[in-house]
């Protein structure tokens, strides 16, 4: 009934089990220089309704120049509804890299792909996902990250 009334007024309803890509695209560092280290990121977040379940997947293609050989990665996290206290940044799992090693430098171009399926908890709805690059360093030095590129969950509910 309730289907039927939101269809006569105009406004879909999302079949149980519906889920929608959103694409993304992310970067970090200067891509016109191959003497700098930088990567990007391409390919689509999957939301599957207004739970927590979303899946990450694309391509990174990770470029380690000769003076800074450190290693890149994906980082996505979750936005919840209804909570001051959003998880925290996981890294995607990379598949295994190709590499072409022309010089200046050597880019890995990775498959990434990870599904997020943490338990649903009351009241707390996945609004969307943050995206970043980030590169690991050797030594006490933290990690550095890129900027955050935000994708709204379009079946929020």
């Amino acid at each position: 009934m309730v289907a039927l009334l939101l269809a006569t007024l105009g406004l879909a309803v999302a079949p149980a089990g519906a889920s929608q890509n959103v694409v993304f695209s992310i970067h970090k560092g200067n891509a016109a220089n191959d003497n700098a280290w930088h990567a990007e990121v391409t390919g689509n977040v999957t939301f599957f309704g207004p739970g927590r379940k979303v899946r990450v997947q694309g391509t990174g293609a990770y470029h380690h120049s000769p003076t800074n050989p450190g290693t890149g990665y994906t980082q996505v996290r979750q936005n919840l509804t209804n909570t001051t206290s959003d998880p925290a940044w996981q890294v995607v799992t990379e598949g295994t890299c190709t590499v072409d090693s022309t010089p200046p430098g050597t880019t890995y171009t990775c498959p990434i792909n990870r599904l997020f399926q943490p338990a649903t908890q009351p009241n707390h709805k996945l609004a969307g996902v943050w995206l970043r690059i980030c590169t690991s360093r050797k030594g006490p030095d933290p990690d550095s990250c890129g900027p955050v590129q935000y994708r709204d969950n379009p079946l929020q509910g």
